[in-house]
């Protein structure tokens, strides 16, 4: 089923994302601090089972002053991996139900499922004063 789709849009498999001409991007918004990020997701059913849940405000707590976690109360399917480089903007899974938003770099031996990245991560600096944000996500 996934050929023919790929077939019909006229995409190639295992092309990067960049070279899909012609698949559209999903983005959700995550608004902190009164500003509004852009999250371009992943295609994958995580995502949609996330999307699912929104419109969804949380409040996030801050782990290893590199990220911000929240546990959902309900497990979404997961793919993990390990990503060895996080980067700032990344926006994941772990395990099946702990999202996470991360706003430093550094080297990860955790696997994730990967949700999305935030578009422009100028400013995202700022969730780091805080233990815990308030962040609400949307379509």
């Amino acid at each position: 089923m996934q050929n023919q789709v790929n077939q019909d849009l006229n995409v190639e498999e295992n092309q990067p994302e960049e070279f899909n001409e012609g698949v559209e991007q999903m983005m959700i918004t995550a608004t902190i601090n009164e500003i509004e990020y852009e999250i371009i997701l992943e295609d994958n059913n995580t995502t949609r089972a996330f999307i699912d849940l929104l419109p969804l405000t949380i409040q996030m707590d801050d782990l290893n002053n590199n990220e911000k976690y929240f546990y959902l109360d309900a497990a979404l399917p997961s793919d993990s991996y390990n990503p060895e480089t996080i980067q700032p903007g990344d926006f994941m899974l772990y395990g099946n139900n702990c999202i996470v938003l991360f706003y430093k770099s550094f080297q990860s031996n955790f696997s994730y499922t990967k949700l999305g990245t935030i578009k422009n991560t100028d400013g995202l600096q700022v969730i780091a004063a805080s233990t815990s944000i308030e962040v609400t996500f949307a379509k």
